[in-house]
């Protein structure tokens, strides 16, 4: 996202000047296409706040070449996942010291105007160099514009939202590290290609930046003041797509969720170091119809089956990490649902429960 503030000082020009003449007023005002002229202004100077707060793209199925040019760039700025505030606060500064102060909103226009400011300094009869500041918007990044057109001095203030995104690694099994992930983002530009007579995209996409995630950072780290848009003088702002890609790692399975608003997900699981347990229900004397066991590595539940006389009341756990990230096993160990002090009421029935048996030779439950 990207929006522009307009600040106007007009100044006489130095011929037209005596040593009496230093008050100046800003008469003249620039219609909209002068200013489009001067300042290049063709981003999103005044989209709806629903449109800046983020909301549902309805674009998604239409092709950027076949939208207008108007209905690509609400496409775009839907997307946006920062808010453009309700005002900013812009300070003017004479020879780097402030000497006005205003706020500026949207119903202004994003426009506004220091008046009857001295041009020259009073003391020694110098030019006052003159100057804008403005406060920090949380979200942008500020960029200065500054011209003399025509005696007048014209102050753009152009805000480029940023934003920060947030990957973090999880391991399934013995951690091998460290990983290097490096950080890309993909943009798509619409222009008309004369020689089809039609509207042509264009794929685009960037390395940004690579960083190692370790276990000093504790497998985390944020890319921060990305910017969430890709401008260029004269055309609308594009959103950046962002995405992360991770160092393959040798015996892992990669997997990567998540997105730019929400941050990334990498969870690399071993593929190498897996076990498979074995469970059995043993029954001494009256039989139920079933039975359900859990099975739990360290104290959590991993899977859930019903064993019952049609698979012979066994069952077979297939995959499981043999090792946890610090390289210790996994300690396996299980319980049927519904049981508690090894007492159990299944078809109206009570029964006594026992567990013997281990993850190498297999879980035995007796009753």
């Amino acid at each position: 996202m990207k929006f522009q503030h307009s600040l106007f000082l007009e100044l006489p020009s130095p011929a037209s000047l005596n040593p009496t003449e230093s008050l100046v007023n800003a008469t003249r005002e620039y219609s909209d296409s002068e200013l489009d002229t001067i300042l290049a202004e063709s981003d999103a100077l005044d989209a709806d706040s629903d449109v800046l707060a983020g909301a549902q793209d309805t674009s998604e199925g239409t092709p950027l070449e076949d939208m207008s040019e108007e209905d690509r760039r609400e496409a775009n700025l839907k997307k946006s996942i920062v808010a453009v505030p309700n005002a900013i606060t812009v300070n003017l500064l004479a020879d780097g010291v402030v000497v006005g102060t205003m706020q500026i909103t949207k119903e202004d226009g994003w426009t506004g105007y220091f008046r009857d400011y001295l041009r020259y300094d009073e003391n020694d009869g110098h030019e006052i160099v003159y100057t804008v500041e403005e406060v920090p918007v949380p979200g942008y990044k500020t960029e200065y514009i500054n011209k003399l057109i025509n005696n007048r001095v014209i102050n753009a203030i152009v805000n480029r939202s940023v934003i920060d995104i947030n990957v973090k690694k999880k391991w399934e099994g013995k951690i091998q590290g460290p990983v290097n992930v490096t950080l890309y983002r993909k943009f798509t530009t619409v222009s008309f290609d004369w020689s089809f007579y039609k509207n042509v995209a264009t794929e685009h996409e960037e390395e940004i930046a690579t960083v190692e995630l370790n276990e000093a950072n504790n497998w985390q780290h944020t890319f921060e003041d990305l910017y969430e848009f890709y401008t260029v003088e004269g055309e609308d702002p594009v959103i950046y797509e962002y995405y992360v890609k991770e160092d393959p790692v040798a015996g892992y399975n990669t997997v990567i969720t998540g997105n730019h608003k929400d941050g990334f997900t990498i969870t690399n699981t071993n593929t190498t170091d897996l076990i498979d347990i074995p469970v059995e229900k043993k029954w001494d004397g009256d039989i139920a119809d079933s039975a359900k066991v859990t099975l739990l590595a360290n104290g959590e539940e991993v899977e859930t089956v019903e064993l019952n006389e049609a698979n012979s009341w066994k069952h077979l756990f297939t995959g499981l990490q043999k090792y946890n990230n610090d390289g210790s096993e996994v300690a396996y160990t299980v319980k049927e649902v519904g049981e508690t002090a090894n007492v159990i009421e299944l078809d109206g029935k009570q029964f006594n429960v026992e567990y013997t048996g281990n993850a190498t030779d297999g879980f035995y439950s007796y009753k």
